[in-house]
C-alpha cells in the first residue's frame, strides 16, 4: 500500500482531514478534526469529543501505486439523550358537560438529538395520536431546535374526559434512540383530571345501622355527583312529609330518638349543573324499644316448705324478639321465661334475677331481681358420732332451717344442755 487518506463530505465536495504515506502521518490543520482523530495501525479513524456536527459521511481512500486506488464511505450518526419529559396539567376544573375537548396538560422534554417522540397515555394505555382538531382529542406538538443543535419538543393534550375518567391517570412518555440503535424511553409523572360531573345517583346511610331508643341518629345524603348541591332532609310520620333540613351539608343528626320517630326517613338533592332532574331516595327506619320487665304474680313471693308447682313469669314487650334467663347469685338457673319451683324447700330461700335481651340488638337489655322467702316449721338434721375415751362420750351435730329462725334447746333425758 502506497498511502491512506481519510475525508469528510461536504455537499458537492470533500475535505481531507488526515494522510498517510509510509511511515508518514499527516493531521490536516485548521479542520473540524484537527486534534481530535486518530488513526492506528489498521488504518480505523477514531474521533474524540464527538459533537452533533460529526453526523455526516467519511470517505476512506487507498493508493497502492500502479494498482490504482479505491475508496468507500461510512456514516456516523450521532445520539443525545432527551432530559426526564415535564408535564405540566391544566389546573383548572373540567366540566364533562363542555363541548368538545379540554387541554389536559402539556408534556415538554429537552435537548435529544435526532428530535425524540412524545406518546401520551391514560391509565398505562396510549391514546391514539391524532393532530387534526376533532370533538373528542388531539395533540398540538411544537419542535424548537436550540442553538446547540439540540431538539427541544413540547406536545400539549386536549381531551373530553368522560365521568369514569375521574380515577384515571394521565402521562407522557418521550421516545429516542441511542448507539447502537438502540430504542429507549422515558415517562413522566402521572397526574389526574380535576373534573367536575353532575349527579346521576343519590344514597341515604343512617348511622348506626340499628337503632334504638335513646340513641342519636346520623342521616347522611350521598351523591355520586362532583358539583355544587342542596340537600333537602324530610320525613314521613303517620303519612305526612315534613321537611327538616335543607342545606349544602349532606349530614343531619336527630337526638334521642323515641319508639314514635319510627318511619320513613329520606332526602332529595338538587344539582345545580342539572336542575331539571329531582333526585330522591329514603328509607324506612324503626326505633327498636324494650319495656321494663313485667312479672306476673307481682309478688311478694313468700311461699310454705313443700308447696308445690309454684312460677314466676318473666317477660318484655319490644320491637324485637327476646332471650329471658333466669339467674341465682350470678349462676343461670333456667334458659326460659318462666321460673318454675315444682316442690318448695329452704334451699329455694335467695335472690332472683331476670335478665330479657333483644336478640339481634345486645345493648337492649332490661333486668328485674326479686327476693323469694320460704317459711314453714323447723327441719333438723342430726349427725352422730361416737367414741370412748375414759369413759362414755357422745359428739352430736345438729343442722336446724326453719323460718322464722328456730329457737333451739339442747336435752340429755329431762337435763337441758
Amino acid at each position: 500500500m502506497k498511502y491512506i487518506q481519510w475525508f469528510v463530505m461536504e455537499k458537492n465536495s470533500r475535505s481531507r482531514i488526515y494522510f498517510q504515506d509510509g511511515g508518514s502521518r499527516i493531521v490536516d490543520n485548521e479542520t473540524d478534526y484537527t486534534g481530535r482523530i486518530n488513526v492506528d495501525e489498521k488504518y480505523t479513524l477514531t474521533i474524540d469529543h464527538v459533537k452533533l456536527g460529526d453526523e455526516r459521511t467519511f470517505l476512506c481512500q487507498v493508493g497502492a501505486g500502479p494498482a490504482g486506488s479505491g475508496e468507500a464511505t461510512t456514516e456516523l450518526k450521532v445520539y443525545d439523550a432527551p432530559g426526564m419529559p415535564e408535564i405540566t396539567p391544566n389546573d383548572a376544573t373540567i366540566s364533562i358537560m363542555e363541548k368538545g375537548p379540554s387541554k389536559i396538560a402539556t408534556c415538554l422534554t429537552r435537548n435529544g438529538y435526532p428530535a425524540p417522540n412524545i406518546t401520551w397515555y391514560k391509565d398505562r394505555t396510549p391514546l391514539q395520536p391524532s393532530t387534526k382538531i376533532n370533538n373528542k382529542m388531539y395533540m398540538i406538538s411544537q419542535a424548537t431546535q436550540e442553538p446547540s443543535g439540540l431538539h427541544t419538543i413540547a406536545s400539549t393534550l386536549y381531551y373530553a374526559p368522560e365521568k369514569k375518567d375521574k380515577d384515571s391517570k394521565f402521562y407522557c412518555e418521550v421516545s429516542y434512540r441511542m448507539a447502537p440503535g438502540v430504542d429507549k424511553t422515558k415517562e413522566s409523572n402521572r397526574i389526574s383530571i380535576p373534573l367536575s360531573y353532575p349527579t346521576e345517583n343519590v344514597e341515604i346511610l343512617f348511622q348506626p345501622s340499628v337503632l334504638k331508643e335513646t340513641d342519636n341518629m346520623t342521616i347522611e345524603c350521598r351523591s355520586d355527583g362532583s358539583s355544587n348541591v342542596d340537600y333537602t332532609f324530610y320525613r314521613v310520620l303517620d303519612g305526612k312529609t315534613e321537611e327538616i333540613f335543607n342545606s349544602a351539608d349532606n349530614i343531619f343528626e336527630f337526638k334521642e330518638m323515641q319508639r314514635m320517630d319510627s318511619g320513613v326517613y329520606g332526602c332529595r338533592v338538587l344539582d345545580f349543573e342539572v336542575p331539571d332532574k329531582n333526585f330522591d331516595t329514603n328509607k324506612t327506619i324503626i326505633i327498636n324499644y324494650l319495656d321494663p320487665i313485667a312479672l306476673k304474680p307481682q309478688g311478694p313471693y313468700i311461699f310454705k316448705a313443700g308447696d308445690k308447682n309454684k312460677t314466676i313469669h318473666c317477660s318484655a314487650e319490644g320491637s324485637q324478639q327476646t332471650s329471658v334467663i333466669w339467674k341465682k347469685h350470678k349462676k343461670t338457673i333456667s334458659p326460659e321465661n318462666e321460673l318454675q319451683l315444682p316442690v318448695v324447700t329452704f334451699g329455694d330461700s335467695g335472690t332472683y334475677t331476670c335478665e330479657v335481651t333483644a336478640q339481634n340488638i345486645p345493648s337492649l337489655y332490661q333486668q328485674k331481681t326479686i327476693s323469694i322467702i320460704v317459711k314453714g316449721p323447723p327441719e333438723i338434721n342430726c349427725m352422730e358420732k361416737k367414741f370412748h375415751k375414759n369413759g362414755h362420750y357422745v359428739n352430736l351435730t345438729c343442722i336446724f332451717k326453719g323460718n322464722p329462725a328456730p329457737k333451739v334447746t339442747c336435752s340429755s333425758g329431762k337435763k337441758a344442755l
